[in-house]
């Protein structure tokens, strides 16, 4: 009897336990996460000139995603004067190279359809004409809300 009882609050225990690490782990991770997508919007905020710009947006973009780089650019607070929108390009253009035209869904009306521009350029110059024929059944996919 003492040997069940025992392993059943060991397992109790440990069950628990568990549980709550997990439920700790998960919020520190999404407080780290949102930690690290503050401070590289205050790092893009010193940033004040073009190419430094260009080539950390697209760092990020190969990195974290294209998606995640062109969320950074539209929540950015650049120094005026710099080109959020051929910026926007940079990260279209890493994710043409993640998603090709499905990239579409992460692109938005922010920075003058940057992220939409990338990926059609990219298309075009590698399928040539044939890609105005899918751009109709991509292009309602743009949304015009935040990624």
């Amino acid at each position: 009897m003492y040997g069940r009882l025992k392993v059943f609050v060991i397992l109790f225990v440990l069950i628990t336990f568990g549980a709550g690490a997990a439920f700790f782990a998960d919020t520190a991770m999404k407080e780290y996460t949102q930690w690290r997508f503050e401070s590289r919007l205050a790092f893009l905020g010193h940033i004040e000139e073009f190419k430094p710009a260009a080539d950390y947006i697209t760092k990020i973009a190969h990195t974290e995603g294209g998606a995640y780089a062109f969320k950074l650019l539209i929540e950015s607070d650049f120094t005026e004067g710099l080109d959020t929108h051929l910026l926007g390009h940079y990260a279209g253009n890493v994710l043409y190279e993640q998603e090709g035209l499905n990239g579409m869904r992460f692109c938005t009306t922010d920075l003058w359809y940057a992220c939409a521009h990338s990926l059609v350029i990219n298309d075009l110059l590698k399928e040539g004409m044939s890609v105005f024929s899918v751009i109709g059944d991509v292009q309602p996919s743009v949304r015009t809300c935040g990624v």
